[in-house]
């Protein structure tokens, strides 16, 4: 998670970066728990993508948990649409991202912290470095709906969790995703 790829004409360019990049602290296995059940503002919302590469289909998977844990929405869904296929589970995140807040606004919660193992679901639209700035449909609809949400007075926060960890919503989520092109 996190990683950088970044090309060099030479090993000494290669080196030369190394030495002068500082290395991210990772947080551990308990922190991210830990930030999950406390660091939320709002609706937790965990979001997740999958693809399935023998039928060209992507998926996503959403959960609304409430104050004590309890899963109150699920949502499992696919798609082949071709154009977001190319961005293969890219595009089941980004759809996963953007259910989760047009479910917010049916559901009618004015505030939500979407929990998601994909970092560009908070790039694309907090950091907005150049390095996440796509030009796809995938990652244009998910934008336009973010902003369209803040735009409306619903606030949106973000925590990213690392996959696979035990983080009880994001197991959740990457089956539902799974179930949603068909690999479940």
């Amino acid at each position: 998670p996190g990683a950088l790829f970044k090309s060099f004409t030479t090993k000494e360019e290669a080196l030369q970066y190394l030495d002068e990049t500082p290395i991210k602290e990772v947080k551990t296995i308990e922190e991210l728990k830990q930030a999950v059940e406390e660091n939320y503002k709002g609706t937790r919302v965990f979001v997740d993508g999958s693809w399935n590469d023998k039928i060209k289909t992507y998926g996503a998977g959403i959960c609304f948990m409430d104050s004590d844990g309890k899963v109150f929405h699920e949502l499992s869904t696919g798609g082949s649409d071709p154009e977001m296929a190319k961005s293969r589970n890219i595009a089941g995140e980004c759809l996963a991202a953007t259910l989760a807040i047009e479910t917010a606004e049916l559901l009618n919660l004015k505030e939500i912290t979407i929990i998601h193992d994909y970092e560009g679901i908070a790039k694309w639209v907090v950091d907005n470095a150049d390095k996440w700035k796509v030009s796809s449909v995938v990652s244009a609809l998910y934008t336009e709906v973010y902003e369209q949400a803040i735009e409306k007075g619903m606030k949106i926060h973000f925590i990213w969790v690392r996959g696979h960890v035990g983080v009880e919503g994001n197991e959740i989520v990457d089956k539902l995703a799974k179930q949603g092109c068909g690999l479940l």
